[in-house]
């Protein structure tokens, strides 16, 4: 049972985390990018398994940034495999005494809020495509985005030849 939970756990913090997210969303991983993000949860509950609470966040964090560099070549820069190893070491060491607190902010983090991030993705694409369109950027011209955090809002911008 513990491994079960584990291995939600494991798969729902996967589905937290903005630089696996994208590398899968957008292909980084291939076509199968899904596909990788499922097994490499299976590569992280199977040596957790295999090396149990001898299993050290640096170790852990050292596999985030290899899969994440080899099958999605994608080079983290963020701090963010620190961050997802220490949490799985508390989550892992949580499921070995039958509490799931991390397990269960997770599931209500995912159920509250509704599937965003491919929306805001997807929405930008389309952003793009228009502002490329009304102000007749032709297809190899680059269109960056940035958030102004001073208005609150998105700023699109030409990147050369406008």
């Amino acid at each position: 049972m513990a491994s079960a939970l584990f291995a939600e756990g494991v798969y729902k913090l996967f589905k937290t985390w903005t630089a696996l997210n994208l590398a899968v969303e957008n292909l980084w991983g291939g076509v199968d990018s899904e596909d990788k993000r499922d097994w490499f949860v299976g590569v992280v509950v199977e040596y957790y398994e295999k090396n149990g609470q001898r299993t050290d966040p640096f170790d852990v964090e050292q596999i985030l940034e290899q899969v994440m560099s080899d099958e999605f070549s994608t080079i983290l820069e963020d701090d963010s495999a620190y961050q997802i190893a220490q949490t799985l070491s508390r989550m892992y060491t949580e499921c070995l005494t039958n509490k799931s607190t991390i397990i269960d902010n997770l599931r209500a983090k995912q159920s509250s809020r509704p599937t965003g991030h491919s929306y805001w993705v997807l929405s930008m694409r389309f952003a793009m495509d228009a502002v490329r369109e009304k102000n007749k950027f032709p297809p190899h011209v680059g269109v960056s985005r940035e958030y102004d955090t001073s208005r609150g809002s998105l700023v699109l911008n030409c990147l050369n030849a406008c």
